[in-house]
């Protein structure tokens, strides 16, 4: 969805309902949520699929936030993806957030790869333990050229300063001494023990 359908959207909501151009914003969830729901990626390097999740992003990212925070939990598995790969990327309110850490229990490890990719790069210590599970993994993230094991030892890697590389067993001896007293540094955005 372009910007300019967007706001087409909101004013067309606005000027039919005679309500606020907030309360047609909300109205134009539905959209929003319509574009998540049918998210269907291809295989390939372009995907016209994640390029209609980007342009939501860029254009209006807490309004696909907001639609998105709703569909972690959709039965439809490509729901779920795209639910998880926005709120990733957009995730800021804790209703965002809860239900970004709510996909760290999806049945798909993919998916809870991805979402703790995101949350340990804001500070969510339950991240950590999915990326070292990641770690034993062969399989490649969704859609994707990268391991989840590289995508975990990453993202370790950076946010807690540790040089452990793809060692689960040492992420796990690692997590199990320090893990109770990691604390969220936000000036140098990683954990701190």
């Amino acid at each position: 969805m372009s910007r300019r359908t967007l706001a087409a959207t909101v004013v067309a909501l606005a000027t039919l309902t005679g309500c606020s151009a907030e309360e047609a914003q909300m109205g134009a969830l539905a959209p929003i949520s319509a574009v998540i729901e049918s998210f269907t990626p291809a295989s390939g390097r372009t995907d016209p699929a994640f390029a209609q999740l980007n342009t939501l992003v860029l254009e209006a990212p807490r309004l696909a936030a907001q639609a998105a925070a709703s569909l972690t939990t959709a039965s439809r598995e490509q729901t779920r993806l795209g639910a998880i790969y926005v709120l990733g990327l957009t995730a800021r309110s804790p209703r965002e957030l809860a239900a970004l850490r709510r996909a760290l229990g999806d049945r798909i490890l993919e998916h809870r790869v991805i979402a703790a990719g995101a949350l340990i790069g804001m500070g969510e210590k339950e991240a950590i333990p999915v990326l070292i599970e990641a770690l034993r993994r062969t399989g490649r993230l969704p859609f994707s050229n990268v391991s989840e094991a590289a995508h975990a030892a990453e993202a370790l890697g950076a946010y807690t300063g540790q040089d452990l590389g793809s060692d689960a067993e040492a992420w796990s001896d690692w997590f199990e001494a320090e893990g109770p007293a990691l604390t969220w540094d936000d000036t140098e955005r990683r954990f701190r023990s």
